[in-house]
């Protein structure tokens, strides 16, 4: 059945919900772009979600053997119920194992109800886990490289920065799949993706005029890596504790970050430094810090360790891994008038520009 809600009222009609294949069908769709699934808004582990249509776009919502019609100003809620969801309007309640909009270009906005509000692009699946929701959406590979730009990218950064960001992007999703239930996820574990850009904004143009373009080393896309502020110079994996992978990755001087390295000073216990005092500049050690204290707690691993009696002085310049992009040094290259492919080249070094195949 389809239940269309207008009005404040349902309405149903004749239209049976299939039992398919959800997001594989849903990416499949157009056979001629490839599609991602990302995993959204797991890091609220939220018990609810709200669905709305986005700027008023219908959308269906696909709940066991009914489909909810949402129109503008309407929304539908999704609340975990045991090991099932009840989707709940202001007219109707249904139980269901596992709720989906299965149109592959749906706009529709996804809410952690007082927390935070995304616009997506795409299919979604959400089912119940142990005790949250777990939002899937397969997206275009275009779409989500657009939404990621917008996210990652620093406001003031000019057209040539934004491609190059462009380029790093969706070479990283090119690359292949980092987790077992869906292809990525939408935190800074793969890369941080926010509300899908309008048409005419910087980071949406920027996806659009380097469409398909990636990074490759010999024949093979590269997982190319970014990160905030260098710090001087950027760094190997080698040098942040990492094992080698397909591209080595190379040390690039930043003379931005030389300029102006931003500096900071952290004070932690023995106990907490431990790790970061037995293996330098380690990212897995840094990463395991910062994810107890948060972010601000270790901003980099570009950095020199003295002792004292009660702890550790750490004395550091940049921040994230250094890896790769530096994003600041690139939007300062791309001021003095450095095209996209020398940003890339200076950052890159050894790897071709090249399209990604169709699938």
């Amino acid at each position: 059945m389809t239940a269309l809600l207008s009005g404040g009222r349902l309405f149903a009609t004749a239209l049976a919900c299939l039992a398919l294949g959800s997001l594989a069908q849903a990416a499949s769709l157009d056979s001629a772009e490839q599609h991602v699934r990302i995993g959204v808004l797991g890091l609220f582990h939220s018990r609810q979600l709200t669905i709305r249509p986005h700027e008023g776009r219908p959308v269906e919502l696909c709940c066991g053997d009914q489909t909810l019609r949402i129109e503008g100003g309407q929304s539908v809620d999704l609340i975990l119920q045991n090991d099932s969801i009840e989707c709940r309007s202001r007219s109707i309640a249904v139980q269901t194992s596992q709720a989906e909009i299965r149109n592959s270009d749906a706009d529709f906005a996804l809410e952690v109800p007082g927390e935070i509000e995304r616009h997506y692009r795409g299919a979604l699946v959400i089912v119940p886990a142990a005790d949250e929701l777990l939002a899937t959406v397969a997206m275009r590979r275009e779409t989500a490289v657009a939404s990621i730009v917008a996210a990652e990218s620093p406001s003031t950064s000019s057209p040539e920065a934004l491609k190059a960001q462009a380029v790093v992007t969706r070479s990283y999703l090119a690359a292949g799949p980092r987790h077992r239930n869906f292809d990525f996820c939408d935190t800074t574990h793969c890369q941080y993706l926010g509300t899908l850009p309008a048409r005419g904004e910087a980071a949406a143009q920027a996806a659009s005029a380097t469409r398909e373009m990636v990074l490759a080393h010999e024949g093979k896309i590269i997982r190319a890596l970014y990160s905030a502020r260098c710090g001087g110079q950027t760094r190997t994996l080698e040098d942040i504790g990492l094992k080698g992978r397909h591209y080595p990755y190379y040390r690039a001087r930043c003379l931005l970050c030389v300029r102006a390295p931003d500096p900071w000073t952290r004070r932690l216990r023995k106990q907490q430094a431990f790790n970061l005092i037995r293996q330098p500049g380690n990212e897995e050690a840094r990463l395991h810090l910062v994810r107890q204290l948060g972010w601000q707690a270790l901003p980099s691993n570009n950095y020199r360790i003295s002792l004292s009696a009660t702890g550790a002085i750490f004395q550091g310049t940049g921040s994230g891994h250094g890896v790769g992009l530096c994003q600041h040094g690139a939007a300062a290259m791309a001021t003095e008038g450095h095209s996209l492919l020398s940003i890339l080249r200076h950052y890159f070094p050894n790897t071709t520009l090249r399209s990604v195949p169709r699938q």
